[in-house]
């Protein structure tokens, strides 16, 4: 790609309480495109660490960065906030996920590939990476198919294609102003939401799957049941705002929570019914310790109560928002003072 035929990008990075990987993320996405064709717009969530301090330490040194607050703390509202604000040059827009570590090139490569495409949006794959013991488990459990139910853009054997949904990388400005940005209702799964949209309004999203990036996931098992929990919970949003047909993988979590807390009471009655139960467990159980072997890494058997908290949270999530979208909690009246 000559010089001059780089287009200027616009980089929107949310963070809250990001310390640990926030500079590694911004200097990583940095390297390999012209620092005078970019620009990188941090918006913050209210982050009661360090991540300010060390953005505006790298402020000094890199001029394209710019800082700004997000009252309203959802990732959502951070990237309409940033597109609200992109310089008039900008062309193509890049979310980026401050919990990632991004490829010499990643950049280039997406404007590469969206050009080459002439794609609307352009989607990666990504690693999930860990450092501890208990973020190494729930790498194992993320990169899986048991994991992530053969999702296209989390599970090691996807390849390149045509997409309805990935994790999100790279948009023309275009199309973005097209669809209106972000749906702000949404905490989480906003990403596939606006892929639905973007869909509908004729846009074409393509799943460079080579180009991969890597992510850290929660550290902490409670921190895992509210991601999870949440992730259901948009899912669940998505599918009813736009009337959806729900795939096999959405519907398998919910259903088993279900059944789980049907065989629970059943089991009490007779045995029998906690065989399912315990099959499912022995799966889990199987399948960490072929990873643990494979991998010689004993911390793989923290894949057990990960997969365990991402099915359950997830699907009870996904039950929560349901029986909320059917029975919508309506006010009172308010009483005319006398």
């Amino acid at each position: 790609m000559q010089k001059e035929a780089y287009p200027f990008v616009s980089v929107i990075i949310p963070i809250l309480n990001e310390e640990e990987y926030v500079e590694t993320c911004i200097t990583s996405i940095m390297l390999g495109y012209p620092t005078d064709r970019m620009e990188v717009l941090i918006v913050d969530g209210g982050s009661r660490d360090e991540s300010v301090a060390i953005v505006k330490r790298l402020m000094d040194s890199y001029p394209q960065i710019r800082l700004f607050r997000n009252e309203k703390r959802i990732q959502s509202a951070a990237m309409n906030i940033g597109l609200r604000e992109l310089d008039s040059l900008s062309e193509l827009v890049i979310r980026a996920d401050a919990h990632a570590v991004y490829p010499q090139d990643y950049i280039r490569q997406l404007v590469t590939t969206l050009r080459d495409k002439e794609a609307d949006s352009v989607v990666v794959a990504m690693e999930t990476i860990g450092v501890r013991c208990m973020q190494r488990g729930v790498a194992y459990a993320q990169n899986s198919a048991i994991g992530t139910g053969f999702s296209a853009h989390r599970w090691g054997g996807s390849s390149s294609g045509w997409v309805d949904h990935g994790h999100h990388a790279c948009f023309t400005r275009g199309i973005l102003e097209k669809v209106g940005g972000y749906d702000e209702e949404f905490t989480h799964n906003e990403d596939a939401e606006l892929d639905y949209r973007i869909i509908q309004a004729g846009g074409r999203i393509f799943l460079n799957a080579e180009l991969r990036l890597k992510y850290y996931p929660r550290s902490r098992l409670r921190d895992l049941v509210r991601q999870y929990f949440l992730y259901g919970k948009g899912r669940c949003m998505t599918i009813m705002k736009h009337r959806i047909p729900s795939r096999l993988r959405q519907k398998l979590p919910p259903l088993w929570v279900i059944a789980e807390a049907h065989l629970i009471v059943l089991g009490v009655i007779h045995p029998i019914f906690f065989v399912p139960i315990i099959c499912y467990f022995a799966s889990v159980v199987l399948y960490a310790f072929y990873v643990s072997f494979a991998r010689k890494d004993v911390c793989a058997l923290a894949a057990i109560p990960a997969l365990i908290v991402m099915h359950n949270a997830w699907g009870t999530g996904y039950l929560t928002q349901y029986i909320l979208e059917l029975y919508p909690r309506r006010k009172l009246p308010k009483l005319e003072k006398t």
